[in-house]
């Protein structure tokens, strides 16, 4: 009810928008370890959204929840480690929360994990494994996995070049509203008109 509460008020459905209020009530479930109320004050920590921003607070609120089994919050972590923000980056680590949040069915997690197994980024490279985990995301309908996938193809550094292949994940990626994957097939276009 705490959680149900504060995110109509943080959102403004039904109720006023109120973030003060919405901050109470997250940060009292989020004291009787209610996991998503922990990502929801991550969230607004790292946002500097009604609190000071703080990379620290955000991440020992995403690290509270990851360590309950909160997938967007082991996603998050896994960020945090990616980009070095607070922590040391360390590739390992984000491959470890990416894949606890891919196991619990996150699509972007599933897709970054893949894209590292291909890379051997973090982990050891397994090129198979990586494009299973991102064409299990772009089935799911998740726009990034398939501009991943379109680019790997297009760029023919792990997996063999296909124009083709490319071309059908990048125009999915495309529709689905991805900017990268619509200049990269406006790309791809420029290229057959000068040959």
């Amino acid at each position: 009810a705490m959680v149900a509460l504060a995110n109509m008020l943080y959102d403004g459905q039904l109720l006023p928008r109120d973030l003060g209020k919405a901050a109470h009530w997250f940060t009292e479930a989020a004291n009787k370890c209610n996991g998503y109320a922990q990502y929801a004050l991550g969230c607004m920590y790292a946002n500097g959204s009604y609190f000071e921003q703080s990379d620290e607070k955000a991440f020992n609120w995403f690290k509270e929840a990851a360590e309950a089994s909160e997938p967007n919050s082991q996603y998050c972590l896994a960020l945090f480690y990616t980009e070095g923000r607070h922590v040391p980056k360390d590739d390992a680590m984000a491959a470890v929360w990416f894949d606890q949040a891919a196991d619990q069915g996150h699509l972007p997690a599933m897709a970054d994990l893949g894209l590292m197994k291909v890379m051997g980024r973090g982990v050891d490279q397994d090129v198979p494994a990586g494009v299973e985990l991102l064409a299990k995301a772009a089935e799911y309908g998740y726009p990034d996995a398939e501009f991943y996938l379109g680019k790997l193809y297009y760029d023919g550094t792990y997996l063999d070049k296909d124009l083709n292949r490319a071309k059908k994940h990048l125009t999915k990626a495309a529709k689905m509203g991805d900017p990268d994957a619509a200049g990269l097939l406006e790309a791809m276009k420029k290229d057959r008109r000068r040959r």
